[in-house]
């Protein structure tokens, strides 16, 4: 029998995919952004990213949090800001920086 994911591994995936927060508010929108980066898969197979996804809006929308997508030559990457703190960071760091458990 295959191990359970944990949350913080549905957590470190989804940071991989760089899913913007806006297309994490529908779960329509996350599923066709799913498509777009794995292909095609019943929709059962997206619940535990959606659960993931919305504990970590949850959580941090509330607190200041905003996304920022920065371009480089190379690609894209997301990071976040935080109100009242300087600075872009990735998500792990504002998890940290706000004492946000999960």
């Amino acid at each position: 029998m295959g191990k359970k994911k944990t949350l913080d591994e549905y957590l470190e995936v989804l940071e991989r995919f760089d899913i913007p927060i806006t297309d994490r508010v529908n779960r329509r929108r996350f599923q066709e952004k799913l498509e777009e980066i794995l292909g095609k898969f019943a929709p059962k197979d997206t619940e535990p990213f959606w659960e993931a996804s919305q504990w970590q809006l949850e959580e941090l929308l509330p607190k200041g949090v905003r996304q920022i997508e920065v371009r480089y030559p190379w690609g894209k990457q997301l990071r976040y800001t935080i109100a009242g703190r300087r600075g872009l960071f990735g998500i792990r760091k504002v998890m940290e920086l706000l004492k946000v458990v999960f």
